[in-house]
């Protein structure tokens, strides 16, 4: 973890920062674009995906948290349009000897390196083929009255299959009332 010193910047110098982070993280994009170009070109060359997959891999673990949408970058490779690669949970060694922790890691598709679209690919930017999506804010009393509300439904079909705990409806709408009148 970096040490931030949070009083040495003045406040002369947070402008031209903001501008500077700015331009960097513009760059950043573009070079991580070009990487990906990159490993489409040399997979093609090669034919061999599993080397494709390994690098996508790689390029992902070395960008920092935050740094980069990852989601954005899973998608773009991940399209049949682009390199058609899937999303699968693997298996990989723990921190702690003997252990073993489940992590979400690119895997080889079906796509072959022949159908690969280099123009396409190099013009179909991953920041622009997925948009960041929209903030949106928790809102409690509105997941109650959800919550209440389809547990209603449940209860209307008399179904001796599906459990709902009735004292527990109860105290869900007391407290709904209390959030309303708040």
């Amino acid at each position: 973890m970096t040490k931030i010193v949070w009083n040495a910047m003045t406040a002369d110098m947070i402008d031209p920062a903001i501008q500077s982070v700015g331009k960097s993280s513009e760059t950043l994009g573009l070079r991580v674009h070009r990487v990906l170009v990159a490993i489409a070109a040399d997979w093609q060359a090669t034919t061999d995906q599993r080397k494709a997959v390994v690098r996508v891999n790689a390029l992902m673990d070395s960008l920092g948290n935050g740094v980069v949408r990852r989601q954005a970058l899973v998608s773009w490779v991940t399209s049949p349009k682009h390199f058609g690669m899937i999303l699968a949970d693997k298996e990989e060694p723990g921190k702690t000897a003997g252990t073993t922790k489940t992590v979400k890691r690119i895997v080889a598709g079906k796509m072959k390196a022949a159908k690969l679209d280099m123009p396409f690919l190099t013009n179909s930017h991953w920041w622009l083929f997925t948009k960041e999506p929209e903030f949106k804010a928790f809102d409690f009393s509105a997941k109650i009255v959800a919550l209440i509300v389809e547990a209603d439904k449940i209860v209307k079909r008399q179904d001796k299959r599906d459990k709902v705990d009735t004292s527990a409806l109860t105290a869900l709408r007391e407290i709904e009332k209390t959030l309303k009148a708040a």
